[in-house]
């Protein structure tokens, strides 16, 4: 759209908008709350300016209490959307929205924390963490095996499936 930014939110971009005294909301993956940090760091912004989303992405799943496994490990997850399938590999510190999005398979997604459900499959087969205070699924979704994929973790090789209109349709 005609005047409005758009790219990467770098240092020079905050500067030009940022006034006297401001304070910061991030809101998106991961990744992006580690780049903005950086940006903002160079321009000495301070923490207590700073807001993030109230879940957002787990920054250390590792963290959280009642994580049950030591150290990183290494899964596969067979991924089913319509007639095809693929495998592909998952790190069980990493959601299992990255490890798709990672091996370029796109899943419809929003909040990144849980809430909204928009990343929602189907687990098949295999066991997941998801942070019992941010489980937002519904009783139904829980009772029939969907997980959001943003806020679920492997913990074991996986089988899913990703409904047809949750993706682009493709594994590349």
């Amino acid at each position: 759209v005609e005047g409005l930014e758009n790219g990467l939110i770098t240092k020079d971009i905050i500067n030009k908008y940022k006034g006297i005294d401001p304070t910061f909301f991030i809101c998106g993956p991961r990744l992006m709350y580690d780049f903005i940090d950086k940006e903002l760091d160079i321009l000495n912004i301070p923490s207590r300016r700073r807001r993030y989303e109230v879940f957002g992405e787990n920054k250390n799943i590792q963290d959280d209490t009642g994580y049950p496994l030591d150290g990183i490990k290494e899964f596969n997850i067979d991924v089913h959307i319509g007639v095809s399938c693929i495998s592909i590999k998952a790190k069980s510190n990493e959601s299992v929205l990255v490890a798709l999005e990672r091996n370029g398979i796109l899943v419809n997604n929003a909040c990144r924390s849980g809430s909204c459900g928009f990343c929602r499959i189907k687990l098949l087969s295999g066991n997941c963490y998801i942070n019992k205070e941010s489980d937002f699924r519904r009783y139904y979704d829980k009772e029939y095996n969907y997980i959001h994929s943003c806020s679920a973790y492997p913990l074991s090789d996986l089988s899913i499936k990703i409904p047809i209109e949750n993706s682009d349709g493709s594994i590349s």
